[in-house]
Parts: C-alpha cells; structure tokens; sequence
C-alpha cells in the first residue's frame, strides 16, 4: 500500500451513512461473539478482543462511529461477556472496562489527531506562497516542492540558467506587451 493510499484512507473514512451502522453492530458483535466462544478458556474478564475492531472503526467510519463502537461494545462486554460471571459493575468489571475505554479513547484520538496533522500539512502545502524550491547539486539544477520528498532533475545548471533567463524574457516581453495593448485607445 502506497503512502498515497495511506494518506485518502486516513483522510476520508470510506464507511458513511447505512453501511456504517450495520458495521457498528458487526464491530461491537463479531468480538462480542469471540469472547463468548473462548469464555471456558479464558479466565478473568479481559476485553482486549475489542481493541482491533475499535481501531478498524475509527479508520474505516472515522470518530464518531468508533465511538459508538466503543459504547455498544462496552455495553455487550457488560452484559453478555462479563455479566453471566461478575455482578454487574463489580471490581473486575469496573477495571476491564476502565481498560478498555482508555485504550480506545488513545487509539481514537491519535488517529482523528493524524488525520487533522495530514490535512493541515496539505492545506498548507497547496497555499504555500512559492511552491517550488531550486537547487544545486553536482552541477545539476533539481526543483523541489514543499513537503515533497522527491525533486525533479531539470538539467546542468548552465542549460537551466540559460533556459530561465529566456523564461524571465519571454514574461518581460508579455507584460510590455499587455500594457502597450492596454494604453491604445
């Protein structure tokens, strides 16, 4: 996965509207049902089983739905997972849930966090004032943009001065010419 691709699905969640409920529920269930299934195996009442679905939530359907993945899980947990072995709100209870509503709330704010830092870096790329960087290496002229990685090679720095030179005269010339056209009656 490119670093592209990476940056559109943080940015945009793809889960919206009707889909995004039933994914809710799938979130908050499929490890709802994991943790009821390994029940006789598992000692205790840890809810880790929750803390992948939460982070897929708040990637694919962005913050507001992973919290309401987060409330319908630590609803489930208590209910259906911890309840047929703790009284309802007992110590184990109390700290699992502690636990898990922690560990959620970090993994929701970092990633709402990153997609806030990802969108103000780009926003402040695209209104930069003098996008491009020149440079001079080996003899070679590069250009460069602000917050890019790569540069371009433009050619050997004699070449590239020469064509800018001419660049800065066509642009001269545009300007006369614009305003002899503008100065006629």
């Amino acid at each position: 996965m490119t670093r592209d691709h990476l940056t559109n699905l943080l940015l945009a969640p793809s889960i919206k509207g009707a889909p995004a409920a039933l994914c809710v529920l799938l979130s908050a269930g499929v490890p709802s049902l994991i943790r009821t299934a390994v029940d006789g195996f598992v000692s205790g009442c840890e809810l880790t089983i929750y803390l992948p679905f939460v982070l897929l939530a708040v990637i694919f359907m962005g913050w507001k739905h992973a919290v309401a993945t987060v409330m319908l899980s630590a609803l489930l947990a208590e209910t259906v997972v911890l309840g047929s072995h703790h009284s309802v709100l007992s110590a184990c209870s109390i700290y699992s849930l502690s636990v898990f509503l922690s560990a959620s709330a970090v993994m929701i704010a970092l990633v709402h966090g990153l997609r806030r830092l990802i969108d103000w870096r780009l926003s402040r790329i695209g209104s930069s004032e003098g996008d491009i960087v020149f440079s001079l290496e080996n003899g070679q002229a590069w250009a460069s943009w602000y917050g890019q990685t790569s540069a371009v090679q433009l050619g050997p720095q004699h070449a590239v001065a020469e064509m800018m030179q001419d660049f800065i005269a066509q642009l001269e010339l545009g300007k006369r010419l614009a305003q002899a056209g503008n100065a006629r009656p």
